[in-house]
């Protein structure tokens, strides 16, 4: 078992991936945050009625794609069915770097158990920024690996730099942060010129992407759109909400999600001011309980994700490499600098963490553990992502059905309303996702559309949490009879 082939490891390890990727697939994995649900609606034609060549967040040669794809084959599920495959690539290309680089076979299977946890983790909770983030953490890992040659190019180009030019293309925001991040370390730390080599060819394809990128998107949208999450996003905001419940009240609803800016035309004046307002407010941010909170309140709840980072960082520390310790010392100090400045959610925690496993797989190919850590690391991986796995097959059993939903949504259209807005979280719509036409629309940045425009009766399904915290947001809409869980409230 010590001798086992790179390739046969590479092989039985993929096919046994492959196999989870196609379960998941079948179970109800779903988008962690609804810009994946309302990106993959435009470029389907879901939301407006035509694919969408421009869906705000993903580059627009990706966004054109999409639309291009579900203009010709409407029935296939391209959005999150590319997600799904540019995740699996990600892992091979993670996998094939481990095979080659880890001795012996309990080295390479502890490496590979904690790239197959992140792997079914990132496919239950599909997050675009995150594929973004495995891709070209797993392009650069091959790229270091092939740069240890001396006589490497800096211009040479491999397959796998396909990973990088797909993650660039996801989120163009991801690369910059991973490619600057691995350059200051590198210059602080690590001080291999092999990296600043290797990192030559990905920087170019960012600057041709992001060129790209400034000429063909919609400006005004972008910027507009900008605006609206340096408010919605800002931690004076989300994480001191309640205090500003009865002094903003506006302000407030606004956290919440009630973002309509066909109903607000004057809304992006009142983002100036409020971004003004937040920004004169952050010195609360600075003190030990406000990081405290910026630092836990958007991980808190992710205990899988959480535990694997934590037996990641022992495994890591075990080792006694210094320069890993002090990547990781220099990345915590980074996370808590700007933690009175950015939301940290799950996203920002991911991005880091596979920053770090990609410098610690690179930085430690001949570091070896005693036999008993190693299978004891192996043995709770195992069971973690065994209770993981069986944990999630149980969670539909959570979600509501909705039937009562779509009745009322029906009954709504056939008594002459135009548009339903619906005010939920995903759980209470999740069968009525991949809708095409969606049978309602939401809040938020896609009311900057101008689809939005032409609407003339307009009915809100609201659930009974945000109508209850956001009255005077409803206050010139009437209560309804409805036959759902939610408010229906009638402008």
């Amino acid at each position: 078992m010590e001798k086992i082939k790179p390739k046969s490891f590479v092989l039985v390890c993929s096919l046994i991936a492959a196999a989870a990727m196609i379960v998941i697939w079948f179970l109800p994995w779903r988008f962690q945050v609804n810009d994946d649900e309302i990106m993959m609606w435009l470029v389907s034609g879901a939301y407006t009625g035509t694919p969408e060549s421009y869906a705000v967040f993903i580059h627009p040669i990706l966004s054109w794609t999409f639309s291009k794809l579900y203009t010709f084959f409407p029935s296939v599920p391209w959005y999150p069915l590319t997600w799904f495959l540019v995740i699996y690539l990600a892992y091979l290309a993670f996998l094939i770097q481990i095979a080659q680089s880890r001795s012996t076979f309990w080295t390479k299977l502890i490496w590979t158990l904690f790239l197959f946890g992140l792997l079914i983790h990132f496919l239950f909770f599909l997050q675009f920024t995150i594929v973004a983030a495995f891709a070209i953490t797993a392009g650069l890992s091959l790229r270091f690996d092939a740069f240890r040659a001396s006589d490497t190019k800096w211009y040479k180009l491999y397959f796998s730099d396909i990973m990088l030019l797909v993650g660039i293309l996801i989120r163009v925001e991801v690369p910059i942060l991973i490619f600057f991040g691995i350059a200051a370390l590198n210059l602080l730390v690590i001080r291999e010129r092999r990296l600043y080599k290797a990192l030559f060819i990905p920087f170019v394809l960012l600057l041709i992407t992001y060129s790209l990128n400034l000429i063909s998107s919609d400006q005004q949208f972008k910027t507009s759109n900008e605006l609206r999450s340096s408010v919605f996003d800002h931690p004076v905001l989300q994480l001191n909400k309640e205090d500003l419940k009865e002094s903003h009240s506006e302000l407030y609803h606004y956290s919440n999600g009630l973002i309509d800016f066909h109903k607000n035309p004057d809304l992006e004046d009142k983002l100036n001011e409020w971004k003004t307002f937040l920004n004169s407010e952050r010195s609360r941010q600075f003190s030990l309980s406000a990081v405290s909170t910026a630092l836990y309140t958007y991980i808190e709840h992710e205990n899988y994700l959480i535990s694997i980072m934590l037996l990641f960082l022992a495994f890591t520390f075990a080792w006694k490499n210094k320069a890993i310790v002090l990547v990781f010392v220099l990345l915590s100090c980074l996370m808590v600098m700007l933690s009175p400045f950015y939301l940290l959610k799950v996203q920002i925690y991911s991005i880091v963490f596979l920053l770090f496993f990609l410098i610690a797989l690179d930085q430690s190919s001949t570091a070896s553990l005693p036999g008993i850590l190693v299978k004891s690391g192996v043995t709770l991986l195992v069971l973690g992502i065994c209770y993981h796995f069986y944990s999630f097959t149980q969670s539909s059993e959570n979600f509501p059905s909705t039937e009562n939903l779509e009745a009322q949504i029906d009954k709504l259209k056939a008594s002459g309303i135009d548009q339903v807005v619906l005010v939920a979280a995903g759980e209470e719509y999740h069968e009525l996702v991949f809708e095409n036409p969606l049978p309602f629309q939401v809040l938020g940045w896609p009311t900057l559309l101008h689809s939005m425009d032409s609407v003339s009766t307009r009915a809100y399904l609201v659930d009974s949490a945000t109508y209850a915290n956001n009255k005077s947001y409803f206050k010139s809409m009437i209560p309804q009879p409805s036959s759902c869980e939610q408010i229906l409230l009638i402008p």
